[in-house]
């Protein structure tokens, strides 16, 4: 379980992710439990799609969130940025592609 992590604190330099933030039902108790695992000065690697910038795309997401998390498992409209922000991380986007979708992310 991603979200409950079975190692000590500070136990890594480095955590790495593709994809899969988007599909953790709690993401605030996820992004809590990577901080505990990472060691002071370590850093999370993100590979994401997030809620997309553009106003239009944004509401189309918001609304097509609830069949998308169904059938795919996943959802387009998560603000990972805020939300690992909230967590206590100091995010630097250091990708955008996609009209802003899909983005590189590394957190301290």
């Amino acid at each position: 379980d991603f979200q409950t992590l079975e190692f000590e604190n500070a136990s890594f330099d480095t955590v790495s992710s593709s994809l899969g933030l988007c599909g953790i039902p709690d993401p605030e108790q996820l992004f809590l439990e990577i901080r505990r695992a990472l060691r002071p000065g370590g850093k999370l690697l993100a590979l994401e799609h997030v809620r997309p910038p553009n106003v239009f795309l944004g509401l189309l997401a918001d609304t097509i969130n609830p069949v998308w998390d169904h059938v795919v498992g996943c959802h387009p409209n998560r603000k990972t940025k805020g939300l690992l922000e909230q967590a206590g991380f100091t995010v630097n986007v250091l990708e955008q592609h996609y009209l802003g979708i899909l983005v590189a992310l590394e957190c301290s």
